[in-house]
């Protein structure tokens, strides 16, 4: 499990272990979104309304990204591999 808060830009990142695999490989990805404050994480879709969660592959890393959520709330990825 990686944190992260989210930017002003609503991206939130986080670099998955090597272990965790590739784009030609990947791992089983989940993301969820907290606003501070609250006890409720709420699991992001992959539905292209809203918030969009997903893996991107550079320089040899991988990374599971967040893109169009709230600035300044809490990312959460959990990755299985």
């Amino acid at each position: 499990m990686l944190n992260a808060v989210v930017a002003s830009d609503g991206s939130a990142a986080a670099q998955l272990p090597a272990a965790a695999g590739s784009l030609a490989n990947p791992p089983s990805l989940s993301c969820y979104l907290n606003e501070p404050g609250q006890p409720v994480f709420f699991l992001i879709g992959t539905d292209l309304e809203g918030p969009l969660c997903g893996l991107v592959q550079q320089g040899g890393a991988t990374f599971a990204v967040m893109a169009g959520a709230p600035p300044g709330w809490n990312a959460r990825f959990v990755a299985v591999y």
